[in-house]
């Protein structure tokens, strides 16, 4: 059964066979990080950070996964200054790409998005899935105006920490191998579904855009890949310096 973060607690709510009734258990543990997860309306992103401080053990790890002190994120002054963050809602197009806003609206909900492609590997010819969660802000009066924090939108805890936070359920995932769409067509090729994320999915989104992008795995063959090319460029420089000695 998918766990349920509410305004004020996590809650798992189960089928237990011995006593032949349903059951809810309360809090957070490690152990249920790899479970499903649902968010209750209503929830703030200052809601999950609480949850988050409920645990000691839970916090340390989300710490060290993604490199950052949870306690100083908590007491950074915000740096928007009270400003909102405001998205455009439409843009007017021409021949060379988006000429000017029509409108903004400002966000009023934290959102973890996914975002997945696939593609062809050059060297394996193996098609691979790529990708992560990401965190942006989404305005309820308009759904479709969402802003992806970073660079620019670059944001504190307390920018956001009383936003709504939700899961965009939708995953849609781009075939790059495919031809680009139409020029100024939305939809990109590949296909869409249902997304369902894991409780450490969630958690570290929101905490690792404070900190560093945790490693993956998946690239080690590309830095193998790259020193190995660095070592054979070092011996192939050593052998040209002995023969001109």
């Amino acid at each position: 059964m998918p766990l349920r973060i509410t305004p004020d607690k996590l809650l798992l709510i189960y089928y237990d066979a011995d006593t032949d009734s349903w059951v809810t258990r309360e809090g957070l543990s490690i152990s249920l990080l790899s479970q499903f997860v649902e968010v209750q309306p209503g929830v703030t992103v200052e809601n999950v950070f609480q949850l988050i401080d409920a645990d000691p053990r839970v916090k340390t790890l989300l710490s060290e996964y993604c490199s950052c002190d949870i306690d100083a994120i908590r007491k950074l002054p915000p740096l928007r200054a009270g400003r909102p963050v405001e998205v455009p809602t439409a843009v007017e197009w021409t021949e060379n790409g988006p000429a000017r806003k029509f409108d903004t609206v400002e966000i009023d909900a934290v959102v973890v998005t996914p975002s997945f492609w696939v593609a062809t590997d050059e060297r394996s010819g193996q098609r691979l899935l790529e990708g992560s969660y990401m965190l942006g802000g989404r305005s309820s009066a308009d759904e479709l105006s969402v802003v992806t924090f970073g660079g620019e939108n670059r944001i504190n805890y307390a920018d956001i920490k009383d936003l709504f936070f939700r899961l965009d359920p939708t995953l849609n995932i781009e075939d790059y191998d495919t031809a680009p769409p139409a020029k100024h067509d939305t939809e990109q090729p590949g296909f869409t579904a249902t997304m369902r994320y894991t409780l450490l999915d969630v958690l570290s989104t929101l905490v690792r855009h404070f900190g560093t992008e945790p490693f993956d795995s998946r690239y080690q063959p590309d830095i193998d890949y790259e020193r190995a090319l660095e070592d054979r460029v070092e011996r192939d420089s050593a052998e040209t310096d002995d023969e001109i000695d």
